[in-house]
């Protein structure tokens, strides 16, 4: 047997184990689903539908009385004997076949039909007519001058017996009188118009052979040779067999009226006057040309009737001569249809009686049809043979029955032989188009109408009774009965959009409501048959009453689901589609009720709903099998209603099961526990999915567990999702348990084999991988629960309830699970490259010391064989992403064991070094592996980036930093093309001859204004960099040019430097703008950088003509940070000659402090400065020295103050701490409920801890303002803060806020004053003059004389000191601040549109806005004094500042690692970070920019303070000088702590 079989029984025993229990609950929706399938089977869309006859109502049959029958069947034989018209158009010629169809149908006996046959000869035969309608006629000939004619027609009946008679006897006679008209008209000069007879001229004239009744005529078109008249004409006819129909085509003569000539016409009774009129006729007509005889005959056309069919002509005839000589042209298009009329004494237009035997015969051939057919009626296409249709259209012509009532009849006959025997809906959709299309208003008599609205009453009820039987003729589970029910729809929607429905049937009911009242009682007789079968079957089941309900529940509901299924997918679309009815509405609100009613009434009778039984047996699985009906028919109604429904009285079904789901809950742990004990039991080996990686058994069960459990909850899709919160909490609580219970045995295993053995040998082995791919698959299982529970709806609807006090995060459980999990890979993981650590030390080691020559290739060959040796293995076993875990593990091993190097050997060749870093580039490779291994993201971490850049450094020395930094300012000159900071204009050249320099400053052009005039005092710095190839060459400027943004100075300079030294890389001219100012300190206004390798001269030519040299526009450039600004501002260190300056106080026992301090004031290493020191309450160390204002010969004194910079927020935490134990604020609390306006914008959960811990986000502003409205428009700086948004999530991750701390805690700070004061008001009354602390937020303008001068270091001694420091922190503080797109250095430069630039500090203005960010102005005693009271258990002469519960909270680290923005690794609390004292332990306070530091040493009760005017690089609490202090300090407190003891 296999090994994955022998897993797949040992899978089954764990299911067995708890009989299947999560099993059985996730095959309920299965179940359910089947039965809807078998409910819709396919079986039944094929068969033929049901009869709609057995469910229909039945109509009344009208049946034709014995006397009735007869005398219609003698009429269908007089209308054969007297057939008319030519047969044509598929009807049937021979009168016997006729004879023979109307027997069989009529199922009449040869001697009836003799003797009925008699009866009708003897009938008088009927009239035949001609209707004759005169179209139109073309391409006429032109009579008229004037290109047209003027054309009419005359026309009659020539009678065939007349012609015969007197054809012979009258051509002399005709011969004779034509020649008598020639001469008349001779004489007239005119041509005769006449009615023409024939071609010949032997012919009889009209007015002889034509009756004067049948001459008739039309109106006259004038001026038209394409005449249209749509005149009608009826004539009688004597014998259809030989009359024939004659027209002539005349133009008018305008002396004579057509109208007139046609009324006299009329009036003649004879002959005799017809010969008289047409003599009138030709005496009227008058010469068209000189000496011509031209007629005004336009052409005739004759028609023998006996070619005219039965179903009548309409074409055009060709117009042709009275001779063959004749030139005739043009075509006349008539229509003919022949009728008949019978003499029975009744009106001619009432054809009532005929109409009615025309329906009556239609429907009594259709009998004759249906009897025929072998194929169901509803096959039937409706058409009759041609024998039938020959009598029905002899029988209309003859009983002059119109097309519209033709197609009355057709309708009326078939619609009511549909309701006997059911025919095709198409069919009668035919009948009704057809009758749409021909009717029109008063077309039908009253009588017909009144037939009419009573056939389409008797089939809209059928229809309707139909529609109420739906389900039962028109199963959905049926295509061909559900396309019946879409055309009987259709049939009926056509009738209601008929106009002559709307015309016969005005009080007709919306078909609309006619739809919905038949569904809706179709529906309730439905309910009520479903209901009595589902009660019936229950009682099958069992015998307990209780359980009868439910399983009588559980049958209604799938009914009912069953039913709004093919609702939904059949019903709906065709009522919808068709009728616009929306059936699926209609239908589920009614069966809603009715449901919600019954359900209502049967749990009310059960005590289920209160736990009893609800677990026990199958009815566990029953109960829940009836919520998930429940819940299929809630949804259809969710899911298919208007969102604008009305509350449904079953939507609220699910709390009935409330205590039911949490049983089964608390049920489902313990049995998931026991699965998970009974899956690690028979845990196996089993090859998942392939691919290599090793699992086992108990995974694949656990993972399964936890997919039926999140199955069945999604099954069960708890409507109400704040209630389904405690539910899901639940289950995710004990899932996560689940989860760690799993991780924690399957670690016991590895345990107990031996793997954090620390004696033998380290394996990898098969086990090892085995585990931690089962805790990465079940932690992946747990990974899934927020989107298979809903977590992100259900948390959402939580917070919509405000119920969230009390709730916990959904997510939260996930995760911290989730980081159990991962902690306890990583511990495996870890302890895997903890074995390999050592080898991976003593070979990096050897990289290290291995000669010079060897090259990196060879000196990291062994570490790469040995990380591949115990790689190949774990990457054979291990899923990817834990391979990619060790690999990671491991690659920070690799990263720590380099560093390592780097920090505890001691200083090697830079070639060393750059071996190192080649080595670092070649493992990269290694653990890349070409994307098979680490992703690159994961390689290039923190570490690896610092460790690079130390290399970087560590492979070149201080000098070539140098030249790289001012070979990117050469680059950042060239690109640089924008003149906002305006141009400075220079001629260069190079002599050879004297080995100088020549400059010429000519002008600048549009310079920043910088002072409040608008204006500035510009001139000019010209100084050679870097210092270290030109230490000798002094710095020159040009003079002041005052007032004034375009200065000219046309000055020269010549300087002493060698061709070699411009030739060197970095080397550069720099010419540096500013601003001259005689109080404070000269403003930067812009710079610019000259490569001194392209000044003419320098390639060693001559140059010759200085003059003509081309002049150099230079673009000034602004530093790309304001960092960069602040140390360029002072070109070179100032070196003073005033003696040293020193003063102070220190305790004996800290004499070493003294030492030192002095030292560093006699070296010159300390400039100017002041430290103290607080022990227990004492000031034990006071000292300062250095000079405050150095250009003044100012000496530092006892009282000199100093801005502290971010020292000072270490102050403002201390407000803030008192506050809070005053119960003005709550760290806990969110920021907006002392500031509303400040919640929105992402700003609503920031709380006060948050806004102290740098964790809020709100670093960066968008835009700035003036850093002046702190003090005059306060409002309009809170408006600001509140359009703020975070830069990231709040609590997720923090980043110094430079600038913005204060901005922010100042406002709330007075919010939450109940005086509503300013922070330096507050501080002045709080603790300044209570505590006497000579600390200042804003410097008073009384104060400002005791504030000390700031002097910055140059860019090249920053450099110098970050480089020779050797410190990995300054080094990334320094390329941080570097980085103009740094998040930090945005940081720095936010809120505020001023220039913080040093002769901005130094301006008394700024300096007296009071800002808890950086304008704070003490000096080192206050300072130490202040954290010397906390130090010392909060008080201070009987005063109390703060509790001991205060500053314990005050000292509680927040957050910890490193920054968002990548600068720092540090721990920070509630306004103040963390720092480490040199006896090992953490003390809290603040650093400030520059090498400020002051904080609390609570073990030691010490409060230390230190202050500095000169800046001493980007320190954060480790200034050199200050380290050195704090040592000697702390040195010294060891000795008298112990002596005091």
């Amino acid at each position: 047997m296999s090994t994955n079989k022998k897993a797949l029984i040992d899978t089954y025993r764990v299911q067995e184990s708890d009989s299947n229990f999560f099993e059985s609950f996730t095959a309920l929706s299965w179940r359910q689903e089947n039965k809807r399938l078998r409910a819709a089977s396919d079986d039944d869309h094929d068969r033929h539908p049901p009869s709609e006859s057995q469910f229909a109502i039945k109509p009344e049959v009208q049946r034709l009385s014995k006397k009735e029958f007869e005398l219609l069947y003698i009429e269908v034989l007089y209308t054969i004997k007297h057939k008319i018209g030519t047969t044509a158009g598929g009807h049937l010629p021979y009168i016997q076949d006729l004879y023979q169809y109307a027997q069989e149908a009529f199922r009449i006996s040869p001697e009836d039909h003799a003797r009925l046959l008699a009866k009708a000869t003897e009938e008088k035969p009927p009239i035949v007519i001609l209707n004759v309608t005169v179209i139109k006629a073309r391409d006429l000939e032109a009579k008229d001058a004037d290109g047209f004619s003027d054309p009419y027609c005359m026309l009659g009946i020539m009678p065939g017996r007349l012609l015969e008679q007197d054809l012979s006897s009258t051509a002399v006679a005709l011969s004779d009188e034509e020649d008598h008209h020639k001469k008349e008209e001779k004489k007239r000069g005119g041509s005769l118009r006449k009615f023409s007879l024939s071609k010949k001229k032997k012919d009889k004239t009209v007015k002889e052979l034509l009756p004067a009744k049948l001459i008739k005529t039309t109106d006259v078109k004038p001026n038209t040779v394409n005449p249209v008249w749509e005149e009608k004409f009826r004539f009688d006819l004597d014998d259809v067999r030989s009359d024939r129909l004659h027209l002539d085509i005349w133009d008018h003569d305008e002396e004579f009226s057509v109208i007139d000539a046609a009324k006299k016409l009329n009036e003649v009774q004879s002959m005799k006057g017809l010969g008289r009129f047409f003599k009138q006729v030709a005496q009227s007509a008058r010469p068209r040309r000189k000496g011509g005889d031209i007629d005004d005959f336009l052409g005739c056309v004759t028609v023998p009737i006996k070619d005219i069919p039965s179903t009548g002509a309409e074409k055009y005839f060709q117009l042709h001569g009275r001779s063959s000589k004749s030139n005739i042209q043009g075509e006349i298009k008539l229509r003919l249809q022949l009728a008949t009329r019978e003499d029975r004494g009744l009106e001619e237009e009432d054809n009532w009686t005929d109409v009615r035997q025309h329906e009556d015969l239609i429907c009594l051939f259709i009998e004759h049809e249906v009897r025929r057919l072998r194929e169901p009626s509803s096959t039937w296409n409706g058409n009759l043979p041609k024998a039938a249709t020959t009598i029905l259209h002899q029988h209309a012509i003859q009983g002059d029955v119109t097309d519209v009532q033709q197609a009355v009849c057709r309708w009326m006959a078939y619609s009511r032989k549909h309701m006997e025997y059911t025919f095709s809906y198409e069919l009668l959709l035919r009948l009704l188009e057809d009758l749409d299309n021909k009717w029109t208003a008063d077309s039908l008599s009253r009588e017909e109408e009144q037939c009419l609205n009573e056939s389409f009453s008797t089939f809209k009820d059928y229809c309707t009774s139909l529609i109420k039987k739906r389900r039962e003729v028109y199963p959905y589970c049926n295509k061909h009965a559900l396309n019946r029910l879409h055309q009987m729809i259709k049939v009926l929607v056509k009738i209601y959009s008929m106009k002559v429905f709307k015309y016969v049937c005005p009080f007709a009911k919306e078909l609309h409501s006619e739809i919905i009242t038949a569904a809706k009682r179709g529906t309730l007789e439905w309910y009520e048959r479903a209901i009595h079968m589902a009660r019936k079957q229950s009682k099958r089941h069992t015998a307990d009453q209780e359980e009868d309900i439910i399983y009588s529940l559980i049958d209604l509901t799938n009914c009912l689901n069953a039913d709004l299924y093919g609702t939904i997918n059949e019903y709906q679309k065709i009522f919808n589609l068709v009728a616009n009815v929306d059936y699926f509405s209609v239908t589920y609100k009614q069966l809603e009720k009715l449901l919600g009613e019954e359900f209502t009434n049967c749990m009310k009778k059960t005590t289920f709903s209160k736990g009893n039984k609800v677990l026990e047996g199958m009815l566990g699985t029953t109960y829940f099998e009836l919520y998930l009906a429940l819940q299929e028919f809630c949804n259809y109604g969710w899911e298919h209603l208007p969102e604008n429904h009305d509350p449904l009285e079953i939507e609220h079904y699910y709390k009935w099961f409330h205590f039911a789901v949490t049983q089964w809950i608390s049920v489902a742990q313990e049995k998931a526990i026991h699965r998970i004990h009974k899956a690690i039991e028979l845990d196996k080996t089993a090859d998942v999915g392939g691919g290599g990686a090793k699992f086992s058994t108990s995974a694949v069960d656990v993972c399964c567990c936890f997919s039926q459990i999140s199955e069945f909850w999604r099954q069960l899709a708890w409507p109400d999702l704040v209630d389904a919160y405690s539910m899901v909490s639940k289950l995710t609580k004990d899932m996560c348990e689940c989860a760690k219970i799993y991780a924690d045995s399957v670690h016991q295993k590895l345990i107990d084999k031996g793997y954090y053995d620390e004696e033998g040998q380290f394996d990898v082995t098969e086990q090892l991988c085995i585990t931690i791919n089962n805790i990465e698959q079940v932690r992946r299982a747990l990974k899934q629960l927020p989107e298979t529970m809903n977590f992100v709806e259900i948390q959402h609807a939580v917070e919509q309830s405000h119920e969230t006090e009390s709730k916990e995060n959904l997510h939260t459980t996930v995760r911290e699970a989730d980081q159990i999990m991962l902690e306890k890979i990583q511990q495996v993981v870890d302890r895997v490259a903890d074995k390999m650590r050592p080898d991976i030390k003593s070979d990096v080691f050897h990289l290290n010391w291995a000669p010079e020559s060897v090259p990196a290739e060879e000196a990291v060959e062994d570490l790469m064989k040995y990380l591949d040796s115990n790689l190949l293995t774990l990457n054979q076993y291990l899923l990817k992403s834990n391979f990619d875990r060790i690999l990671q593990s491991i690659w920070v091993e690799v990263l720590e064991e380099f560093n390592d190097v780097l920090v505890t050997e001691e200083s090697r060749m830079p070639v060393i070094y750059k071996r190192m870093y080649e080595a670092l580039g070649l493992l990269v490779d290694f653990f890349h592996a070409d994307e098979k291994g680490l992703e690159m993201k994961k390689i290039t971490i923190e570490e690896y980036i610092k460790l690079k850049k130390l290399l970087s450094l560590y492979k070149k020395d201080t000098l070539k930093l140098i030249t790289i930094f001012y070979e990117e300012k050469l680059k950042q000159q060239a690109e640089f093309k924008s003149k906002e900071f305006g141009v400075l204009n220079v001629r260069m050249c190079y002599r050879n001859e004297t080995g100088t320099m020549f400059v010429e400053i000519l002008n600048a052009k549009d310079v920043i204004p910088l002072d409040a005039n608008g204006f500035s005092d510009p001139y000019v710095l010209i100084q050679f960099c870097p210092e270290h190839i030109f230490h000798d060459v002094p710095v020159q400027k040009t003079s002041i040019k005052k007032k004034t943004l375009n200065p000219v100075f046309d000055e020269s300079f010549e300087f002493n430097v060698s061709i070699e030294q411009c030739r060197k890389r970095g080397a550069v001219l720099v010419f540096t703008v500013m601003d001259h100012d005689y109080v404070f300190e000269n403003d930067f206004a812009g710079e610019a950088y000259v490569d001194l390798c392209n000044i003419p001269g320098v390639d060693g030519q001559d140059v010759s003509g200085f003059d003509s040299l081309a002049i150099t526009a230079l673009p000034l450039m602004q530093p790309q940070h304001k960092v960069v600004l602040i140390l360029l501002q002072s070109s070179r260190w100032f070196e003073s000659d005033l003696p040293p300056s020193m003063g102070g106080y220190v305790h004996p026992a800290f004499q070493k402090v003294y030492d030192v301090f002095k030292e560093n004031i006699e070296t010159n290493r300390e400039k100017a400065a002041c430290f103290s020191a607080y022990y227990k309450g004492e000031l034990v160390v006071d000292l300062w020295g250095g000079y405050s204002d150095i250009e003044a010969g100012r000496p530092w004194q006892n009282d000199t103050l100093s801005i502290m910079f971010s020292t000072t927020k270490g102050v403002t935490a201390i407000i803030v701490a008192l506050f809070v134990q005053r119960g003005y604020l709550d760290y806990k609390k969110r920021v907006s409920y002392y500031w509303p306006e400040f919640g929105k914008n992402g700003k609503e959960n920031i709380t006060v801890d948050m806004l102290l811990s740098h964790q809020a986000g709100l670093s960066i502003t968008k835009g700035t303002i003036d850093i002046r409205l702190l003090k005059t428009n306060q409002t309009k700086v809170e408006k600001f803060l509140e359009e703020q948004e975070p830069v990231w999530i709040p609590g997720t991750a923090y980043s110094y806020h430079v600038i913005t701390f204060g901005m922010y805690v100042d406002v709330l700070l007075r919010k939450a004053d109940p005086k509503h004061r300013n922070v330096d008001q507050i501080f002045k009354e709080e603790i300044a003059e209570p505590f006497d602390i000579d600390i200042h937020y804003g410097l008073p303008r009384s104060e400002l004389h005791r504030n000390s001068r700031f002097v910055p270091l140059t860019l090249t001694n920053i450099v110098k000191h970050t480089v020779q420091s050797f410190s990995l922190n300054q080094l990334n503080i320094f390329f941080t601040l570097m980085n103009p797109t740094s998040m930090f250095t945005k940081a720095s430069y936010s809120g505020f549109n001023q220039e913080l630039t040093f002769a901005a500090f130094n301006n008394p203005d700024l300096n007296q806005i009071p800002l808890t960010s950086f304008l704070g102005f003490g000096n080192a005693r206050s300072l130490a004094k202040l954290w010397g009271i906390l130090a010392n258990g909060g008080t201070y002469n009987n005063r109390t500042l703060l509790n001991p519960t205060m500053i314990n909270l005050l000292g509680t680290p927040l957050v910890t690692g490193r920054s968002i923005d990548g600068l720092l690794d540090t721990t920070v609390g509630r306004g103040v970070f963390f720092l480490p004292t040199p006896q090992g332990h953490l003390s809290f306070g603040h650093p400030g920019y520059g090498g400020q530091t002051a904080y609390v040493d609570v073990k030691n009760n010490v409060g230390i303070g230190y202050l500095t005017s000169y800046l001493k690089s980007f320190t954060l609490g480790d200034d050199v000088q200050f380290l050195e202090y704090e040592a000697a300090f702390y040195e010294c407190l060891e000795k008298y702590a112990k002596g005091n003891t």
